[in-house]
């Protein structure tokens, strides 16, 4: 059975709009948002006289912002003030509109500066989808625990390299005055084994990559198609150098349509940096011509 909230949504998106003032001045704003000298007469004028209209705000509010960029430009700076005075006003008439919440977070990610608010706005989408996920499109839901997956990505990244160096000590006299890492010249070989074996720094990384993971899969769950996240588990997997498990997941997000690097798509460094790329040595031998194929040198 449909929910009923869910029907009224259907019938909103499916019925015509009404042509008011306020839904023309949005009409302008979405047609001009790629040019701020012409969409920026339209978008004050709804600051003024579209003050309770909620549609018309999100949706011009939404197109400026998915038009500026996180570049620190004059064009930027425009188009980004006046999506937030839009998209503010926005949130503000509908507090429980989830998807108002995340573009407004998504905004002021671009903004820049102390993240909280931007953090908070993306949690406040997040928990009103949770609170009433009836009413949330599976699309929607995919793009919030992206978004989600996306900060706990770059806690991951932050730690994943971070070890305790223990067992590092310096042993060798032309080292004594240099310190440890002289070792990663003199025996580089029993240095990076060393380094390798050695214990995380954060003992919790291998919950939060987890955790990261269930997130990738469960916008996969939600959005089958999903590139980024397809992308990101399989980058996951080949920095863990599980290549069964990551062959497994190829083959099935090529069922559904989907390339990754592992089976044949992109490999442009976006996900993995050259630090991260797997070595030959390390790959094994089904996978080298997958990966060989896909990257951007080949044939090159």
């Amino acid at each position: 059975m449909i929910p009923a909230v869910l029907l009224l949504q259907l019938a909103t998106a499916t019925a015509p709009r009404p042509t008011t003032r306020c839904a023309m001045l949005s009409d302008s704003v979405v047609a001009n948002a790629a040019m701020p000298s012409r969409a920026m007469g339209f978008a004050r004028s709804m600051n003024r006289e579209c003050r309770n209209d909620f549609a018309a705000l999100f949706r011009a509010g939404r197109a400026l912002s998915h038009s500026a960029s996180f570049k620190g430009t004059q064009r930027n700076y425009t188009l980004r003030d006046q999506a937030q005075r839009l998209l503010d006003r926005a949130t503000t008439l509908h507090p429980r509109d989830a998807v108002a919440w995340l573009e407004y977070g998504i905004l002021l990610r671009k903004i820049g500066g102390i993240q909280i608010d931007a953090q908070r706005a993306i949690q406040r989408a997040l928990d009103l989808a949770e609170q009433y996920p009836d009413s949330t499109d599976p699309t929607l839901l995919a793009t919030l625990d992206l978004q989600r997956a996306r900060y706990f990505q770059d806690l991951v990244d932050r730690q994943r390299w971070l070890k305790i160096p223990a067992g590092l000590g310096v042993t060798t006299p032309s080292c004594s005055a240099i310190g440890a890492f002289c070792e990663n010249y003199t025996r580089p070989a029993q240095f990076n084994q060393t380094l390798k074996d050695a214990p995380h720094l954060d003992d919790g990384l291998g919950q939060r990559r987890e955790d990261l993971l269930r997130l990738y899969n469960r916008v996969i769950a939600y959005d089958p198609r999903n590139q980024e996240a397809a992308e990101r588990v399989a980058r996951e997997l080949a920095l863990a150098g599980e290549w069964e498990h990551l062959g497994a997941f190829a083959a099935k997000a090529q069922g559904r349509g989907v390339r990754t690097y592992a089976n044949g798509g992109r490999y442009d460094g976006e996900w993995l940096s050259p630090f991260e790329q797997p070595r030959d040595s390390c790959v094994p031998q089904i996978m080298k011509s997958k990966i060989r194929k896909a990257s951007p040198s080949a044939g090159s």
